[in-house]
């Protein structure tokens, strides 16, 4: 903050941010088997290399929450492009942990893998607290979505997942995108709150790679089209060769279009109401 020349003062405004939050991927269970000397080691050369990517790429870390991590781009530094630099920086996090493990793996602790969540939406930001203790963070409806998008990487089997403010806002060339879902984020939200969520990753630059990356997300984009139109079997034909490609690509089962060709078959054998609109409900 003090080389970012943000006053102490205790004040905050509305802003439109874009907020990261990731978490360790079962890192509880990791600690359990591990003296408190080796978890600190882990989490402190862990929160070394993300914080620096983070600060390389004009974010704030707003937290550490146990093993979690929340940040900010766009505030205190103004910065247009924050819905692009906050999803670099986390592809850049993500390329960063085959180092991180490296490193883990020599001095014989445990790997670690991450999930994250990128928000963009208005906030009250800045500096609050009382005279003698002074904290920069973040509140407001919107501050809950990075941390429920980081939990449904779990569902899909992703590693990082955006909303769709911060997909409609950021520069796409670069990365590669796929419209994960409709969700609706909470059982009180109404119609008009549901909205897509989508996986982003870095586009790889090998022609034969690039195909597959376009025919996956083409192919799982027309599925989700056809999938909220009730039209399950050809969603389901979609989801087939989208999952197909994306096995190609990584070599293992792709979640997300197993998780839709589930619900396609389910829908098959016995339809969904007549009011059903696609969206699906996660609580928090």
């Amino acid at each position: 903050m003090m080389r970012k020349d943000a006053e102490a003062n205790i004040e905050v405004s509305e802003r439109k941010v874009t907020m990261f939050f990731s978490d360790i991927a079962s890192f509880t269970t990791i600690v359990e088997s591990m003296p408190p000397q080796k978890s600190l080691l882990l989490l402190s050369r862990y929160f070394q290399e993300m914080s620096k990517i983070v600060d390389q790429h004009g974010g704030i870390v707003v937290e550490f929450i146990g093993d979690a991590i929340l940040c900010i781009y766009g505030a205190p530094v103004v910065n247009d492009k924050h819905p692009t630099v906050a999803v670099m920086a986390a592809v850049e996090m993500l390329a960063a942990m085959t180092g991180i493990n490296q490193w883990l793996h020599r001095r014989g602790l445990p790997t670690i893998s991450i999930r994250c969540g990128i928000h963009t939406g208005e906030v009250l930001v800045g500096n609050m607290g009382m005279q003698y203790r002074i904290k920069y963070g973040i509140v407001g409806d919107e501050t809950s979505m990075p941390g429920r998008l980081e939990e449904l990487n779990k569902t899909y089997g992703t590693q990082l997942l955006v909303s769709e403010s911060t997909h409609s806002e950021m520069e796409i060339e670069g990365f590669v995108s796929r419209p994960i879902d409709f969700i609706r984020p909470s059982e009180s939200a109404q119609e008009r709150e549901s909205q897509q969520i989508f996986e982003v990753w870095k586009s790889n630059k090998k022609p034969s790679k690039a195909s597959l990356e376009e025919k996956a997300t083409d192919m799982y984009a027309e599925g989700m089209q056809h999938y909220r139109h009730r039209r399950f079997s050809e969603a389901k034909d979609c989801f087939t060769t989208a999952g197909k490609a994306m096995h190609k690509l990584t070599g293992t089962q792709d979640t997300a279009s197993a998780l839709m060709l589930n619900r396609c078959a389910s829908y098959l054998e016995m339809p969904p109401p007549e009011n059903w609109d696609g969206v699906t409900w996660h609580s928090q």
